[in-house]
């Protein structure tokens, strides 16, 4: 059915005869009256009352007249719907975090989004940097913000990368201060201090602590939180091994840092991915642009 048919048919409806109707939609009388003796051949029942001087709706003509409207309306507000998630303007952002990504630099950024982009809800998936890649395969995200010392998989497309030294992050003026005097920390220096550390790469730091002849002393061990390892550390429970750039960014500025000996630990990288070869919609673009101006930074492919 051609969905001109109902615009039409409202129109004759509301208009009171085929020739007023004729001249409000600039279409021949004739060819009207063969669209509405197409209606009756298809709902098999007649439409209209053929008076003298105006067309009188039967029962049956009056259920289409109000199921037609409503078929317009429905389309008018797809149509709407569609545009505006074009636009950017109306839908969901899905993006995925990984766990040392939960900061208040990405909060600042969505609420800087939600609150120029009110039509859009938010979605924030928090998972492990194996299973936000997965993600978007499925399309449960569009993008994620990932940190690791791996390469990501070959089905994404890197948007942004940032690799960061890991550093020795301690409590300004506290007594663990007082063990990194060098530019760099070795594994002497991290022998005598407790350290805090999220379980990733905690293993391969021992070994390689180890392996220079002293023993560390792992206080706390946290899951998977950058975010817990840095309040520790400002809490002075001991010193937190983490990236450079986290620190910073979860807005820890009551801690001092010293940069690791690169021999002790992989400098990971912060990446910022989306699915290769797969439309970007403009809200996760939206969101990016925002991302990128609030931290100051270039992306790759968005402009």
């Amino acid at each position: 059915m051609n969905i001109k048919y109902y615009y039409n048919y409202v129109a004759i409806v509301e208009s009171g005869s085929l020739t007023a109707a004729s001249r409000k939609l600039r279409i021949a009388q004739p060819a009207l009256s063969n669209q509405i003796k197409t209606l009756e051949q298809i709902y098999g029942t007649r439409l209209f009352y053929r008076g003298a001087r105006r067309l009188e709706l039967t029962d049956s003509g009056r259920v289409l007249y109000n199921k037609a409207k409503a078929i317009i309306e429905m389309e008018n507000e797809a149509k709407n719907e569609i545009a505006s998630s074009f636009a950017g303007v109306s839908g969901t952002l899905r993006i995925g975090v990984g766990h040392s990504e939960i900061n208040p630099t990405l909060y600042r950024a969505l609420g800087m989004f939600a609150k120029e982009y009110d039509g859009v809800d938010i979605r924030v998936t928090e998972a492990t940097n194996d299973v936000l890649q997965r993600a978007m395969l499925t399309g449960e995200v569009e993008a994620t913000f990932i940190r690791s010392t791996s390469e990501p998989g070959e089905h994404c497309e890197v948007v942004y990368q940032n690799r960061n030294r890991m550093v020795a992050a301690y409590l300004k003026g506290s007594e663990y201060e007082k063990a990194f005097k060098n530019k760099e920390a070795g594994a002497k220096e991290l022998s005598e201090v407790p350290l805090v550390m999220i379980n990733e790469g905690s293993a391969q730091l021992r070994t390689l602590i180890r392996r220079a002849g002293v023993n560390p002393h792992f206080r706390c061990i946290c899951n998977n939180s950058t975010k817990t390892t840095l309040q520790a550390a400002a809490d002075g429970v001991g010193v937190a091994i983490v990236p450079e750039g986290t620190i910073a960014e979860q807005g820890y500025t009551n801690l001092a840092y010293t940069p690791l000996e690169e021999k002790l630990a992989p400098m990971p990288t912060l990446w910022i991915l989306t699915l290769k070869k797969k439309f970007r919609s403009p809200i996760v673009e939206n969101f990016l642009k925002i991302y990128a101006k609030e931290i100051g930074i270039e992306l790759t492919g968005i402009e």
